[in-house]
């Protein structure tokens, strides 16, 4: 339904290129439609199947764990996200958002974030969780689906004109003498006047445009209990977290492993998890496992986003997202097209310009 045909298209001049059909690649695509340009995505697999199909969704964007460098971003961006979910609501995609909340479980006793609990307020909200001697505070947060938002992200794209190349890796961006670029993939070589890396984990292997970015492998699986059983906030305990679906089942996860691309998916891990969510939530040990897969995340020497110009001139990148792609996709979409028509982005991202490995 995206893809065309490489010959009827190898000739095609386009405004900007990007390698890399996940949600940034897609918002930051959708974006730089409505400024009036002609945009084109390459993905060297089924576009919209990388690290944003296997994210939980979870728009943690004053999580504890956050460098303080990312805050204005990540508050920024959630700030946006209903706009965001609601700008793709005409691609007839039901996306599953929902703002219910998040509940944070605490080895500490004084947890310094969110709205403190005590064990007779969780349980008249969440009858099933159980605390298991830890402290307890309900943040304010959002949760997406990344499924759903990813398909509505592609079926506008689609619908907005937006040329879609999937199953073909770019290898490399060369500027010629006439100032414009040419991107050279696997099948053919294709002319535009600017170029943007959103290829994630992937983005170190586009050769004169890449970056230090590294796989970080995550487990995850999806359950779904026997018996009627409902969970309506997102759950985060030290061991692993919990998120809910609007069709009744439980992803949880995940893991951080520094393996490279191992793909492998291994059982002993996905019995940990589950293991770790039973201990809050004693009704999933009779539950049904429906899934189980790994992703990776995009990574970066310093754990930050990597955003702004490199290689050739018109040349830029967007990766690096770690856990927090899907919620940094509207803000970065915004700031790199700033970027992209020569505007000063409305918040400082010096921090995270790729110039800082050099």
């Amino acid at each position: 339904m995206f893809v065309l045909d490489t010959a009827l298209h190898s000739t095609i001049h386009f405004d900007v290129i990007i390698a890399g059909a996940g949600i940034i690649g897609l918002s930051l695509a959708l974006e730089l439609r409505r400024e009036g340009l002609a945009v084109a995505i390459f993905d060297a697999a089924e576009p919209g199947h990388g690290a944003s199909h296997a994210a939980a969704g979870m728009l943690a964007a004053r999580d504890p764990e956050m460098p303080k460098a990312l805050l204005p971003l990540t508050i920024a961006s959630a700030e946006m996200f209903p706009d965001f979910v609601h700008s793709l609501k005409s691609s007839g995609v039901d996306i599953d958002f929902q703002q219910h909340g998040t509940l944070v479980f605490h080895e500490s006793e004084n947890p310094s974030i969110g709205i403190r609990l005590n064990e007779v307020e969780l349980c008249c909200i969440e009858p099933e969780l159980i605390m298991n001697g830890n402290a307890v505070s309900l943040l304010v947060e959002d949760v997406v689906d990344p499924r759903s938002l990813t398909m509505a992200a592609m079926v506008s794209a689609f619908r907005a004109g937006i040329t879609l190349f999937a199953f073909e890796a770019i290898q490399s961006v060369l500027r010629k003498e006439d100032s414009s670029l040419e991107v050279v993939t696997e099948k053919g070589r294709y002319r535009t006047h600017k170029f943007v890396n959103c290829a994630g984990a992937w983005a170190n292997e586009v050769t004169d445009v890449n970056v230090p970015a590294r796989p970080i492998k995550g487990h995850m699986i999806s359950l779904k209990s026997k018996h009627p059983f409902s969970l309506r906030h997102v759950v985060r305990t030290p061991e692993a977290y919990m998120v809910p679906r609007k069709n009744g089942s439980i992803v949880i996860g995940a893991t951080v492993e520094d393996v490279g691309f191992d793909a492998s998916v291994d059982p002993a891990t996905i019995e940990q998890l589950w293991s770790s969510a039973v201990k809050y939530v004693p009704e999933l040990r009779g539950a049904e496992m429906t899934e189980s897969w790994i992703g990776f995340r995009p990574g970066s020497p310093d754990k930050l986003p990597i955003m702004g110009a490199t290689g050739p001139e018109d040349c830029f990148v967007a990766t690096g997202h770690y856990r927090n792609g899907i919620l940094l996709a509207p803000l970065t979409a915004k700031i790199m097209v700033d970027l992209l028509l020569h505007k000063e982005p409305s918040i400082d991202i010096s921090a995270f310009s790729p110039q800082r490995f050099k």
